[in-house]
C-alpha cells in the first residue's frame, strides 16, 4: 500500500513539473514571436530594409527566387500591420498610427523595387 502511494505521488510530482516546463516553454516562444515581431518592425522602420533575420529564411524557403522572397517580404509586413493593429504593447493610437504609415510606406517601397534592393548590404 506504502509503494502504491509513493508511486501515485512521484506521479503527480512529474506530471506537475511536465506541466509547468511545459508551460514555460510555450510562453518563452510566445514572447521571442512577440520580440520578433518588435524587432523587425523597428528594423523596418529605421533601415527600410528586410530585417536580416527574415532574410535567409525568406531566400530559402522560396527555393532561392528572389522574386518569390521579395513577395513574401512583402506578406510579412501586411502580418506585422496586422499585429500592430491590435497589439496593447503599443504606446498609445498616435504612436500605432505612425506605425502603420511607416511599414506600409516601407511596402509600397519594396512592391517597386527588386529583391537586393531592399536586403541590408551583407546580403547583396
Amino acid at each position: 500500500m506504502l509503494q502504491f502511494f509513493l508511486l501515485l505521488t512521484a506521479i503527480i510530482v512529474l506530471v506537475i513539473v511536465g506541466i509547468g516546463l511545459g508551460m514555460r516553454f510555450i510562453l518563452n516562444r510566445t514572447i521571442a514571436g512577440i520580440e520578433n515581431k518588435h524587432m523587425a518592425a523597428e528594423y523596418i522602420v529605421d533601415r527600410g530594409l528586410v530585417p536580416e533575420h527574415w532574410v535567409e529564411e525568406l531566400y530559402e524557403n522560396s527555393k532561392n527566387e528572389k522574386e518569390e522572397a521579395r513577395k513574401k517580404a512583402i506578406k510579412r509586413v501586411d502580418k506585422l500591420k496586422k499585429h500592430f493593429k491590435t497589439s496593447s504593447l503599443v504606446e498609445n493610437e498616435e504612436v500605432r498610427e505612425e506605425l502603420m504609415s511607416q511599414l506600409e510606406e516601407a511596402k509600397k517601397d519594396w512592391q517597386k523595387k527588386e529583391w537586393e534592393e531592399i536586403i541590408p548590404d551583407i546580403y547583396s
